[in-house]
């Protein structure tokens, strides 16, 4: 172990690094790992078994994890301190900004050509999962392979999720041990510019009511946590966003994409739209865990992949990975891996399964068309002192018990109709697993977000997947208008039991204190119409899967 090797950047800069090398004299292949939350961290993870995505990981400092597992297998693996991060010079200007992505690249350069037999790959979790992609996209010499663990294609939606505000920055920002740190809003603006900005973000009732965000926007220059400042001041998707995501990239080299079905977040859906996004001459793979499941046999956790893919492209060793079907899917509810080609899968049989009167889910559309509509009081978090009960009203539509096994796998879309009191609203909607009567409580699986004020004006044929929301500007609702609201929930894919129940949930937010990620509630009270007759129907799009061949699950 080489600890703080210095890197020097193209304005001289410094950054620090340590250096894993095994106890020869060869030279090996590098595994490049670039964390903002600093290279001490992961070296406090670095004898862990491989690290287990869901537990350890959740503390969000150690995103390298199996450093000493890839160095007894013959690599040298390289941990960077960003500049602004620890001992690295420089200033940190926030999550995969241009200035981190032109830095890596640097380092993928002076790995290979100081370090190894000439080949490069890269490691890790979270934001050093993250800005995989874009490294490959801008085609650094030396670098051979890349597989991310949990990957952003959209980083707006990451942090707006249907365009709420998400809180999982602020605590984020805890966690970075920055030494110097400036948002990009201060770099790019006038100090007259940035205070009518910071002004403009303190009048966000979501924000206004919130003590943890305000403080930072009521100092200047704001230096308080100042990703999240960031965050804060670019409330729309646009160009500023795009710099930080993946979308329309190109990627050359071997991609072997890893995903994370959580509840929250858009990571689920980012890597599909990554691979889907790479082209198909490239040799690309695709494979979807659950944090939540570690004991998943025969992938427990990706860093055993790791090696067979990174064997396979920096060693020549033939190992098998490119001989199978280019995708791995953990089937959810009975925890099994499957081999799948595409996505959405070419067999989905789309089923609407319609709300109905009296809080049915079913799949037989309403057939009266004056049935009495559905009322949702949302009471603001933030009346009458605090919210220690976690009680947000809800309403829930549940099927039938299921007399056989059904299989949801890919993207669901939940058609709303509905009329808000106010100008704008949250929705949230979640996809339940419940278990027979006295078997435990509802499972959430997966979660979708929108904005009332974000919905999709344009009308347009559409994809039973695919959604027209727009989040590049605000358009307030006409209280008591009645609006479509398309509202995507996250890809899952699992297996609702026979004797369960499928349940689709409605509230304003989400507060389950162990949910890591969840939006900001409105700060208002509000009253929410859901239309559920046979002329304005709502429904979720779910994709149904009638069959798998044998061959197809892994043994």
């Amino acid at each position: 172990m080489e600890k703080d090797r210095p890197i020097v950047m193209k304005d001289d800069i410094r950054l620090y690094c340590d250096v894993y090398r095994p106890d020869d004299k060869e030279r090996h292949p590098v595994l490049v790992g670039f964390s903002p939350f600093g290279k001490v961290a992961q070296e406090a993870g670095r004898r862990r078994d491989p690290i287990q995505l869901g537990k350890f990981m959740y503390e969000q400092g150690i995103e390298i994890g199996g450093i000493d597992f890839f160095v007894s297998r013959g690599y040298t693996v390289v941990v960077v301190n960003p500049r602004g991060i620890q001992n690295s010079e420089g200033v940190w200007t926030g999550v995969l900004s241009r200035q981190d992505q032109i830095d890596c690249c640097e380092v993928i350069r002076w790995a290979g050509h100081y370090l190894p037999d000439g080949s490069v790959g890269m490691i890790g979790c979270g934001y050093a999962g993250k800005i995989q992609p874009l490294e490959a996209a801008m085609d650094p010499p030396y670098l051979k392979a890349i597989m991310p663990v949990d990957v952003i294609d959209d980083m707006y939606l990451d942090c707006y999720p249907g365009g709420i505000l998400s809180d999982i920055n602020y605590p984020l920002c805890s966690y970075i041990p920055h030494t110097n740190t400036i948002s990009e809003a201060e770099m790019e603006n006038s100090p007259e510019n940035l205070k009518e900005m910071l002004a403009e973000a303190r009048r966000q009732p979501e924000i206004a009511t919130n003590s943890y965000y305000y403080r930072g926007l009521d100092s200047f220059p704001p230096r308080h946590y100042t990703w999240n400042i960031d965050v804060m001041l670019h409330p729309y998707s646009g160009e500023w966003w795009d710099r930080r995501s993946f979308k329309d990239r190109k990627v050359t080299i071997p991609s072997y994409i890893v995903g994370l079905y959580y509840e929250y977040g858009y990571t689920t859906i980012s890597a599909f739209d990554i691979y889907n996004k790479i082209d198909d001459e490239v040799p690309k793979k695709l494979m979807m865990i659950d944090p939540a499941s570690a004991k998943t046999s025969p992938y427990e956790k990706p860093v055993a992949e790791q090696l067979r893919w990174y064997d396979y492209w920096l060693k020549g060793i033939g190992t098998g990975v490119m001989d199978e079907p280019p995708m791995k899917l953990l089937v959810r509810g009975i925890n099994k891996f499957r081999y799948e080609h595409e996505w959405p899968l070419a067999r989905t049989q789309w089923t609407k399964y319609y709300l109905r009167d009296g809080g049915l889910l079913s799949t037989e559309k309403e057939k009266d068309e004056h049935v009495q509509l559905t009322i949702l009081n949302h009471k603001s978090p933030y009346e009458g002192g605090s919210n220690e009960t976690y009680a947000v009203p809800n309403v829930v539509f549940r099927t039938p018990v299921l007399e056989e096994d059904v299989e949801v796998t890919g993207p669901s879309v939940m058609n709303l109709m509905c009329a808000i009191d106010k100008t704008d609203a949250n929705f949230t909607i979640m996809l339940n697993d419940v278990p027979p009567e006295g078997e435990g409580h509802p499972l959430n699986l997966v979660t979708g977000n929108l904005r009332a004020s974000h919905r999709g004006l344009e009308k347009k044929e559409l994809e039973p997947w695919e959604l027209n929301n727009d989040h590049t500007k605000k358009v307030p609702v006409v209280p008591g208008e009645i609006n479509e609201y398309t509202i995507e929930v996250m890809n899952t894919s699992s297996v609702f039991r026979k004797g369960h129940r499928i349940e689709v949930e409605v509230k304003n937010y989400d507060a389950n204190p162990y949910h890591w990620m969840v939006q900001l509630p409105n700060s208002q009270d509000i009253e929410y119409k859901i239309f559920v007759d046979s002329i304005r129907d709502s429904y979720i799009n779910l994709p149904i899967i009638p069959y798998s061949d044998e061959d197809q699950w892994i043994r």
